[in-house]
């Protein structure tokens, strides 16, 4: 069984134009959705959510202010879960109520072993 990472992306806009009612509605969803996972035995760790501030330290010493952004979509949070192929993996994805939304993603990379 291998460990793979689920990074949850969307665009900023969308997440910051949410209510406060969306956002209990979304977090009972999520919960639900994880909480199926972890029955089947594949929730390795329930993850995080992110702040949308952050900042970047570069290798040659430079900080920048704000998160890496790739556009204007940017990393809201992680998963990880255990699945034995990206294949799995993939389908794990399938349920999660972030995918509901508008220019939202999830990014599937496997733990390395190393």
């Amino acid at each position: 069984m291998n460990t793979y990472v689920f990074f949850i992306r969307a665009k900023k806009e969308a997440v910051t134009s949410v209510t406060d009612k969306e956002i209990k509605t979304r977090n009972i969803r999520w919960m639900n959705w994880t909480s199926a996972l972890a029955k089947e035995g594949k929730l390795a760790e329930g993850g995080n959510h992110l702040t949308l501030d952050g900042m970047v330290v570069e290798g040659q010493g430079g900080i920048n202010a704000g998160p890496y952004m790739q556009g204007d979509v940017c990393l809201l949070g992680y998963i990880l879960v255990h699945a034995v192929s990206y294949d799995e993996a993939i389908k794990l994805t399938k349920g999660c109520p972030v995918l509901e939304g508008k220019g939202t993603s999830i990014e599937v990379r496997e733990i390395s072993s190393l």
